[in-house]
């Protein structure tokens, strides 16, 4: 014969499933909202125009340095007039994708863009606008994470 206590326990948790179930049927929407929210919140915290910026100022992409200058300029490379960096900041606004984020040089609106990354006859390769390594998207990562972290916790109350 089961105990009194042992049945009224199993009641109590029969009923948390019910209305557990009941949030699980509303979750499967939750994560689309999260993602779309958190991808909303990474392209206005800008963080892609950030990683054109540090390819400019570090003067390399993922790591790997641009071929230096053959005459000693005083302005940084690729950054005389900066119009080469608005136009690819440009470019990457809104592209953080929490599936994959891809750029296409043909997005920067620059005359030069194309000859400027890939390089000529006469110029090396500058390639500034590959698409962004997983290093450099940690950050968006991490801030796309707290965003649908705290969605769902909105979601769920």
């Amino acid at each position: 014969m089961p105990n009194p206590a042992d049945v009224a326990a199993l009641r109590d948790i029969c009923q948390s499933l019910r209305k557990r179930s009941t949030r699980l049927v509303a979750l499967s929407t939750m994560p689309g909202i999260a993602m779309g929210e958190a991808e909303a919140g990474v392209n206005s915290a800008g963080e892609m125009e950030k990683i054109i910026q540090t390819r400019f100022d570090e003067a390399a992409t993922d790591g790997t340095s641009w071929e230096e200058r053959k005459k000693p300029y005083p302005w940084p490379p690729l950054q005389r007039t900066g119009r080469l960096m608005a136009a690819a900041k440009n470019a990457v606004r809104f592209t953080y994708r929490i599936n994959g984020t891809r750029w296409n040089i043909g997005r920067v609106t620059s005359a030069y863009a194309r000859y400027v990354h890939d390089g000529t006859a006469i110029m090396a390769a500058r390639p500034f606008f590959a698409d962004p390594s997983e290093e450099e998207l940690k950050p968006a990562d991490k801030l796309a994470a707290r965003i649908a972290i705290k969605v769902l916790k909105r979601m769920m109350r």
